[in-house]
């Protein structure tokens, strides 16, 4: 179960190496290889975008708290408070990542999503 060749440099596609007794090992790094993010930061790829009103209202919204009423957020947890914020105002409000995905509040079907979907199916031979 030892995988001796895994790279100082994680590939965009994501990682998957397989050692000499079959076993897969991969590795993803949210949001996208790239970028620092959290999983918030990628599936906020998926709500309505930046052409929506509502959305830019609260990424608004959470900038001003952050800055004018000292939201206790942190900086790196942007992401996270914006999404969060458009599921609080959706009908029904609140809904957790993944049910909001079932329900199609997020939209993961998209090109920005392949990359991840692609690794997902590959490492898990689905």
């Amino acid at each position: 179960m030892f995988f001796p060749e895994i790279p100082i440099e994680l590939p965009r596609q994501g990682l998957i190496i397989e050692n000499d007794d079959g076993l897969r090992f991969g590795v993803w790094v949210m949001p996208d290889n790239e970028r620092p993010g959290r999983i918030e930061s990628y599936l906020s790829q998926f709500g309505p975008g930046i052409d929506d009103t509502l959305w830019q209202w609260l990424k608004e919204h959470c900038l001003t708290a952050r800055g004018k009423v000292q939201a206790p957020f942190k900086e790196a947890h942007f992401d996270k408070a914006v999404i969060y914020s458009w599921l609080a105002v959706q009908d029904e409000p609140g809904e957790q990542l993944h049910i909001a995905i079932k329900k199609g509040l997020l939209r993961p079907r998209s090109p920005v999503a392949d990359p991840f979907v692609n690794w997902f199916r590959k490492l898990f031979d689905v």
